[in-house]
This record gives C-alpha cells, sequence and structure tokens, in this order.
C-alpha cells in the first residue's frame, strides 16, 4: 500500500523514518479541519482484503485520534483552488 499524491493534496507529512504522507487538508464550512490521504493497493493486497475483508490502521504516538476510513473521496469542503476532491475526471 503506498500513499498517493493527488492533484488536490496540498501538503506533505514528513517524520523521521517514514515516508512521505501527501495529503490534502480542507476546512468545512463549520471552521472544522479535515484531512484525507489516498493510498494505492497492489493486487496482493486487494487479494488479503478480499479474502479477511479487514484493514489494519496504525496510528503513531499514544493517543487514537478520530479517523474515517472509505473506498471514495470523502472531504465535505472544497480544497484550496476551487479543486472538487470528488471529481477524479
Amino acid at each position: 500500500m503506498r500513499p498517493i499524491k493527488t492533484d488536490y493534496s496540498n501538503i506533505t507529512f514528513t517524520a523521521p523514518g517514514c515516508f512521505d504522507l501527501p495529503a490534502t487538508i480542507a476546512q468545512r464550512a463549520d471552521g472544522a479541519k479535515e484531512i484525507e490521504t489516498v493510498w494505492e493497493l497492489n493486487d496482493a493486497e486487494l487479494e488479503q482484503i478480499a479474502k479477511d475483508k479487514r484493514i489494519h490502521l496504525y496510528i503513531m504516538g499514544g493517543a487514537m485520534p478520530p479517523v474515517y476510513l472509505s473506498v471514495r473521496p470523502e472531504l465535505v469542503s472544497t480544497p484550496p483552488e476551487n479543486k472538487d476532491p470528488k471529481n477524479t475526471d
């Protein structure tokens, strides 16, 4: 599984010993911020998911932030530069 930089990615998270993580930070109408990352799976990973129907989420650190997994873009606001994350054309 590898993180993907999209046309609307506007930040890259970095940490020592970790791969770069491209992401999109957006702000909802109510002022709350949200972050989306996009991941591409290889054939072996897809086969494993089809077999087990499980995904394991790991968070570095001692706290668990609210997270959400999806199979499609879920940002409820439009990122900067009026790029619509739900338009993949």
